[in-house]
């Protein structure tokens, strides 16, 4: 039942690890996809991303978990609403059984 509140607790210590390894910091990164559980969930991921714009923070779940496809939809709506242009870079991260936490960047 708090799954949710470990992804959360792990999300920003994964980040920090995957960015110092890529030596960038959050700055060098123009809009975050993260995984859209829900509304609830995406709105609390931006207060977990201290110094971050939340602005820049794509959130297209309200009440539905987009699952596997979260990435894809979390994507587009950056691209649909002109948060990323050609060029920009992202910052995905997504999670999993296990309280796994995974982070990628891509090129828009």
């Amino acid at each position: 039942p708090q799954l949710n509140e470990y992804y959360l607790e792990c999300i920003p210590l994964a980040v920090a690890d995957f960015l110092k390894r890529e030596e960038m910091t959050l700055d060098d990164v123009k809009v975050i996809v993260p995984p859209q559980i829900s509304g609830e969930f995406t709105n609390r991921f931006k207060g977990t991303m201290a110094g971050y714009d939340p602005e820049r923070i794509v959130a297209v779940a309200d009440c539905y978990d987009y699952y596997t496809s979260s990435t894809v939809y979390g994507m587009q709506a950056a691209y649909d609403r002109r948060m990323a242009e050609k060029g920009d870079l992202g910052l995905i991260v997504n999670v999993g059984t296990g309280i796994q936490v995974v982070c990628a960047l891509y090129r828009f």
